[in-house]
């Protein structure tokens, strides 16, 4: 399922290449998401200016960047979560049939 999917790209010139094709060439993917990690390291340290300007304390600004990421933090989580959980029952899966 595409919506459950995310790109991570590293460069802008392929995030646009990306964009592109999931735009025109391919209308299933239009539920994929892709990431560009330079357009959010720009959002970040633009902010972090803003935000020094204006005064905000070292403390003020990370817990402003944490508060930013927090959905991010707790999907992993929860993806790690499914994971184990799925990992565990293969490992049950496998003691089950090799009791038999």
């Amino acid at each position: 399922d595409p919506a459950l999917c995310c790109v991570l790209i590293d460069s802008f010139d392929e995030y646009q290449l990306i964009q592109n094709m999931i735009e025109t060439r391919y209308p299933a993917a239009q539920e994929l998401k892709a990431i560009c990690s330079p357009i959010l390291y720009d959002e970040a340290l633009r902010a972090v200016r803003e935000w020094t300007r204006m005064g905000f304390s070292a403390d003020d600004i990370q817990a402003e960047l944490d508060a930013s990421v927090e959905h991010l933090t707790e999907a992993v989580s929860s993806y790690k979560l499914r994971q184990g959980v799925e990992k565990h029952k293969r490992k049950e899966e496998a003691q089950r049939l090799a009791a038999s």
